[in-house]
């Protein structure tokens, strides 16, 4: 399970692959494939724990954790400021349970306010049914290549 299958990640559900935007690896695709879906105008996000994703303990490792979140909700604050590239101002995580390899993680994000170029959001992350993390944070939107 250390590579990536494509098979196993062939849109599963309806999902898709995050676009590559750039013309070298972002640290989305050195972490992905991270994939996503729209429905009824509300955004999704999806990936498959593989080996490289696990703490020492087998278990889906924490920064990968944090990481989806990131992408979960990111995803959802540029998607809701009309596809403008959004920064983490800030985000706080709840680790609630965990998940192994070969597990499909879902992201969901809500998008709770936004004021001016500041997005508020809180969101989850489950497997299956199973609630695994959840958060909350403020994504900031900039014109692209702005820092």
């Amino acid at each position: 399970m250390d590579d990536f299958v494509a098979e196993d990640n062939k849109n599963p559900d309806g999902y898709e692959p995050f676009p590559k935007l750039f013309p070298y690896d972002t640290f989305e695709q050195t972490v992905g494939p991270l994939l996503h879906k729209n429905e009824e105008n509300t955004w999704s996000f999806k990936f498959l724990v593989q080996q490289r994703h696990l703490n020492p303990l087998g278990r889906l490792h924490g920064g990968m954790v944090m990481t989806f979140l990131d992408h979960t909700l990111g995803g959802t604050a540029f998607h809701a400021v009309g596809n403008k590239p959004c920064i983490t101002v800030g985000l706080h995580t709840n680790f609630v349970a965990g998940a192994k390899a070969g597990d499909w993680v879902v992201g969901t994000a809500t998008v709770n306010r936004i004021t001016g170029n500041l997005v508020f959001l809180s969101g989850e992350l489950r497997v299956n049914d199973k609630l695994i993390a959840t958060a909350g944070g403020v994504w900031r939107s900039v014109e692209f290549g702005a820092s």
